[in-house]
């Protein structure tokens, strides 16, 4: 059975940039509390953290921990630091960029469609680098 296939946030959460209201210049944006399944959190935490660079990155430091023939408790200490390393960088940009993402229409970006909350973004980019 094959993976499927995102191409935008609306793939991935059901929420098309459509659905997100858009503000005049003499409006703010407030957020408003959703609340979410699980599936579709972490829906939106893997579109938010760059999934795919995230995991070359991880299987290319795997791969130079098991030639440096590194204890296994050390290499897995190893590769998980270096795998949360471009989460905490992708999840900190959603966060730090949601209303420059919001106003260019970025459609790729969960906090930007409104299908994960900023503070969501915020919160998972302090774990993953703690």
């Amino acid at each position: 059975m094959s993976e499927p296939v995102y191409r935008n946030a609306k793939d991935l959460t059901g929420v098309s940039m459509a659905e997100v209201p858009t503000l005049r210049s003499s409006e703010t944006w407030l957020p408003q509390h959703r609340v979410m399944s699980s599936s579709q959190l972490i829906r939106a935490l893997a579109l938010s953290c760059h999934p795919i660079p995230s995991v070359a990155v991880t299987a290319i430091s795997a791969g130079l921990v098991a030639l440096a023939d590194l204890p296994i408790g050390r290499g897995a200490l190893v590769t998980g630091a270096v795998f949360t390393g471009p989460l905490s960088i992708g999840w900190s940009n959603d966060y730090l960029d949601a209303e420059r993402d919001r106003a260019v229409l970025r459609s790729d970006k969960p906090v930007a469609t409104g299908a994960m909350e900023p503070r969501v973004a915020g919160i998972a980019a302090v774990v993953a680098s703690s």
